[in-house]
């Protein structure tokens, strides 16, 4: 199971950028290069702010996305826009590995990105996620065949319940070989989420972010207490 960790609204962002740079440098021991997941949404500016500052050695971490919009590059629901305008001045732009853009061909996108992934392991080391106020990471969503996509590698999901419909995302399966995950409930939205999460009546189909239990080690960041 994951460690709870209940914050204020007013450090929940700090609490968890420091979880992500503990988690980072916890790898980092014992390999040289770490692979960090990084979703979008509206967390992500704050903790990156906070992230940047820490004590890191950014030359020697790679940033993946786990989900994007298939949206141009300079489009305002483009996940990797926010990230690149945070960390463009601390990470080296060769750590920065943004969605290649194709809307024509999403798969072929989508194989060029797993290229890209392999020459890193293949795989997450650190996935920071940031629960959605249905319970879903990513973009693997409640109910949905994203969820049910047994898929070893990232995915393309069609016909997404929150808009824009087509996406890119990790898979179950592939978020599954992370060695430590972070996700984090934030804002009064998401309280229903975080009880979702909570609910042990309820499985991962029904809430994508209680698949975070399953890594070898994982935090779950909250401001709404037990």
């Amino acid at each position: 199971m994951s460690k709870i960790i209940n914050c204020t609204a007013e450090n929940v962002y700090v609490e968890t950028a420091k979880i992500i740079c503990k988690s980072l440098n916890e790898i980092l021991m014992h390999k040289e290069v770490v692979v960090l997941g990084l979703p979008g949404g509206r967390s992500i500016v704050k903790i990156l702010s906070v992230l940047k500052k820490s004590k890191l050695n950014w030359y020697n971490i790679h940033i993946f996305m786990v989900d994007e919009r298939i949206v141009s590059p300079t489009h305002k629901k483009n996940n990797f826009r926010l990230i690149r305008q945070e960390l463009a001045e601390t990470v080296p732009l060769k750590n920065l590995h943004p969605f290649p853009f194709n809307p024509d061909n999403v798969d072929r996108s989508i194989e060029l990105y797993t290229s890209q992934l392999d020459l890193y392991g293949g795989k997450y080391d650190v996935v920071y996620l940031s629960a959605g106020e249905d319970g879903h990471i990513a973009s693997l969503f409640p109910e949905h065949n994203s969820i049910e996509n047994d898929s070893e590698n990232l995915i393309h999901v069609k016909n997404s319940p929150k808009p824009p419909p087509n996406r890119m995302s990790i898979s179950k399966n592939l978020l599954l070989k992370a060695k430590i995950g972070v996700l984090l409930f934030s804002g009064k939205e998401k309280k229903a989420a975080f009880q979702k999460y909570q609910n042990s009546a309820l499985k991962y189909r029904n809430c994508p972010a209680k698949l975070i239990d399953n890594l070898p080690k994982s935090y779950v960041v909250s401001e709404f207490g037990k």
